[in-house]
């Protein structure tokens, strides 16, 4: 993609930028510094031609292996031993554990459900699948309702919790023949979380998804302080990233779901000397 706008910096420590993608290219590059907090399936291969002062591949991905045993070695340059199913032993000074989700449904049917495009259960908006009764949720699931403008499926423990209770209320409503409605969560795509002791917040099409390439990347930082990103398309927020303790997780909701005209306020939206929260209480 193309940056068409410099840099503009409010004060000493915090940077702004504004960056305007159009069609000239199909990799979107804001900062190759900046390291996101969701990596999704693809992220290695941003790594794969990384290479060390001595030619040497800095990552390696084994597949085929699971870890045997974890231990804590003393007077070793690293502080810990992985010990792989293939009889090898990784040092290193840290393990991150983490999970994939691939929906596992290799269930015996007595009626086989539809499934979509990912081999998730397809399930409306009541958590229902195509075999009445029968209800699905979190990874195992596939969203075949029409989303809301910035809602999109993203296989988290929150949605899976959100899934879980919509699932719950549509049940209950049915054994007591009562209305149910899809539950407001389902507006907007949200995600709490910490990364290494800062809050981390993503609202609505925060990387952009689904928005082409026709969209502006407006971006604030304070180095150790906060990190924010808001995605703008014809001048209305449709998606935010907020790291740090911002404050702005409330307001960022209400412009994304009023898809106020943000263009009067230009690079003032994200300015420090102004407290733009001011505007929309």
């Amino acid at each position: 993609m193309k940056n068409r706008s410099p840099e503009v910096e409010k004060n000493k420590h915090t940077i702004l930028r504004r960056h305007v993608f159009t069609e000239e290219d199909t990799v979107v590059s804001i900062n190759k510094n900046l390291k996101s907090a969701a990596l999704g399936p693809d992220w290695y291969r941003k790594l794969e031609s990384i290479k060390s002062e001595n030619g040497e591949q800095e990552l390696e991905i084994i597949y085929q292996v699971e870890v045997e045993s974890v231990q804590e070695v003393d007077n070793k340059e690293y502080c810990l031993d992985v010990k792989l199913t293939n009889g090898r032993t990784i040092s290193c000074d840290f393990v991150i554990s983490a999970t994939g989700v691939e929906p596992a449904v290799n269930f015996s049917w007595d009626k086989e459900p539809i499934k979509g495009k990912d081999g998730g259960l397809a399930v409306n908006e009541n958590q229902e699948t195509t075999v009445k009764d029968v209800f699905a949720a979190g990874d195992v699931a596939f969203a075949a309702w029409p989303y809301a403008p910035h809602w999109f499926q993203l296989r988290l423990w929150t949605q899976a919790r959100q899934m879980a209770g919509m699932a719950a209320k549509a049940m209950h409503a049915r054994i007591t023949n009562q209305e149910v409605l899809q539950d407001f969560c389902f507006e907007l795509f949200t995600h709490c979380t910490t990364l290494f002791g800062y809050r981390v917040v993503l609202l609505g099409k925060y990387n952009g998804q689904g928005l082409g390439n026709d969209y502006e990347i407006l971006l604030r930082t304070t180095p150790n302080v906060e990190y924010i990103k808001f995605v703008l398309q014809n001048g209305r927020l449709q998606g935010a990233i907020l790291i740090g303790e911002t404050d702005l997780e409330e307001m960022c909701e209400n412009l994304i779901l009023d898809q106020i005209d943000l263009t009067p306020f230009g690079d003032d939206i994200l300015n420090p000397d102004i407290d733009i929260d001011d505007y929309f209480d």
